[in-house]
């Protein structure tokens, strides 16, 4: 009997759970664009015509010193002084498989960390944006964002170049795109709920032992775009708890929890007051001096985002149709994540560089269609 060409396949249902349903060649499409952009920066780095100099100094070397010291010189982990973010995900993972692709050598082991780095990326972009749009719209923007974020990564921009390598903050970003799917995934789709709240608390746990800043960067504006919208009525108080309080909840006990997995006691007290906001205004203006300098017209999509996300929740917020739940979502996350961070950078008591704020760069260039989404018919 012929299967009717209406109905999917089983591989077809597999790849619509993640936003991925899509014709042939479309699909196949979109692997070839991806798969040459994810090219274009593997030459970048062979032909080192990009700064080399950034993937090989102590920050970027402590990864690949870590386990060349276990994995081949027969280290113990015991002995190791790990840094206050001990980075174990996604990092830790995404190194050790490049280690082993590349046979232990940290030219490659560093080239195969950003490819896969920024595939991962994208595949968690994709994920968001099947959530927010239908049809062959959802590749398109998703390859756009992609698109723009390869070419400001190449061009050198800080913070956004920290996409190519290991422990400064990007896997944080990653565990943050994987906690915004989830919580679209938990607000749409019911049947698998208890499913996804565990991934999200599970994602929020690792991100949280790993990285506290995450804590800033995601869960607690998760934790503020959830109560807005329970404000808003747009969501219940079940909702608030599974997608605002959960993912707080376990990434503050995943910090908690990090001194006791490392070897040796190595605490980093986060402290805040005013007597340093003039020098972080100083500090964040040469951040934002130096982004534009290398890329000014790429950049300029930042002030344009955030303008298009404060008109679309000043006009649409109100809105509290079904198919406007989740494009509010996101584009209120992006705004307030942007708040809670400047905040956070504006009154640290501690250095502030550019690497904690790629949110604040990063999100606006991944998320930037994200409130159209409320407007596409």
């Amino acid at each position: 009997m012929l299967r009717n060409p209406d109905q999917p396949g089983d591989s077809h249902r597999l790849m619509g759970r993640v936003g991925l349903r899509l014709p042939s060649t479309l699909l196949a499409i979109e692997v070839v664009a991806v798969g040459l952009l994810l090219v274009a920066v593997a030459l970048a780095y062979l032909s080192h015509s990009i700064d080399m100099e950034y993937f090989y100094n102590s920050d970027q070397l402590y990864l690949p010193a870590l386990f060349r010291d276990l994995l081949s010189e027969g280290g113990s982990y015991a002995e190791w002084n790990l840094t206050p973010a001990p980075y174990f995900f996604p990092d830790w993972p995404i190194y050790f498989a490049g280690y082993v692709v590349s046979g232990g050598s940290t030219y490659y082991a560093t080239l195969v960390y950003a490819l896969l780095q920024l595939g991962l990326t994208y595949v968690l972009l994709r994920a968001i944006y099947g959530e927010l749009f239908e049809g062959n719209r959802r590749v398109y923007v998703s390859l756009a964002c992609f698109g723009v974020l390869v070419a400001t990564t190449l061009s050198g921009v800080s913070p956004i170049r920290i996409s190519l390598v290991s422990a400064r903050h990007w896997g944080d970003l990653l565990a943050g795109l994987l906690c915004i799917w989830l919580c679209l995934r938990i607000l749409s789709h019911p049947r698998r709920e208890g499913l996804y709240v565990a991934a999200l608390g599970g994602a929020a746990f690792l991100a949280g032992i790993s990285d506290a800043i995450h804590l800033a960067h995601f869960s607690l504006p998760l934790l503020l775009t959830a109560a807005y919208l329970l404000w808003r009525k747009q969501i219940q108080g079940r909702d608030f708890l599974r997608i605002g309080a959960l993912p707080v909840i376990a990434a503050e006990i995943g910090s908690r929890l990090t001194t006791a997995v490392m070897p040796r006691r190595h605490v980093f007290k986060a402290r805040f007051g005013f007597d340093d906001v003039s020098e972080n205004l100083e500090e964040a203006w040469r951040v934002i001096e130096r982004a534009v300098a290398h890329d000014p017209l790429t950049l300029a999509l930042i002030p344009l985002f955030y303008a298009a996300t404060i008109v679309f929740i000043v006009r649409y917020a109100r809105n509290r149709e079904p198919e406007s739940l989740k494009p509010n979502f996101v584009t209120s996350f992006a705004f307030v994540s942007a708040a809670v961070w400047l905040g956070v950078a504006l009154f640290a008591l501690f250095v502030t560089d550019a690497r904690y704020w790629a949110p604040g760069f990063t999100l606006p260039l991944l998320l930037f269609f994200a409130p159209a989404a409320g407007l596409a018919p």
